[in-house]
């Protein structure tokens, strides 16, 4: 589960290096994929991504909304292996999405089964209108223990 929100510059590499307890969860590698509704790039496990793909293939294969999502979802997605200290490559494309520069502090925040990279003044801009939303919309969460 991905909790917590870290902050980690980019080498002059143009490497990242992922949190600690994010390593953890992911042993090895993850995918990295451009958020298609929010300037972030999300990232989670492999299999979180087979079990999108696994939806998606119940979905009429000729229908337009099938290859909207397939394009959202695989087209600029990549499979991300990191060295021992967690650190892996950013492709330019994920910086032009998050709206930022090689140069900039990249904030982490865990979303529990993924974890999102913002630049850190927009994700600041979608907490606050998240939490606006939630005084206006209380949800209602069910636990069944």
């Amino acid at each position: 589960m991905f909790l917590g929100s870290y902050v980690n510059k980019l080498d002059k590499k143009g490497r990242l290096s992922l949190p600690a307890p994010f390593r953890f969860v992911l042993q090895g590698q993850c995918v990295l994929t451009p958020s298609p509704l929010k300037p972030c790039v999300e990232g989670f496990a492999p299999k979180r991504m087979e079990k999108i793909m696994q939806q998606l293939d119940k979905k009429d294969f000729l229908s337009d909304d099938y290859s909207a999502l397939a394009i959202a979802l695989f087209s600029s997605s990549e499979i991300v292996s990191y060295d021992k200290d967690g650190r892996f490559s950013v492709q330019s494309a994920f910086c032009e999405h998050m709206r930022t520069s090689l140069d900039k502090a990249l904030l982490f925040v865990g979303f529990g089964s993924v974890f999102q990279i913002w630049r850190e003044d927009l994700f600041a801009e979608y907490k606050n209108s998240a939490l606006k939303h939630l005084e206006k919309n209380p949800p209602s969460l069910i636990l069944n223990d």
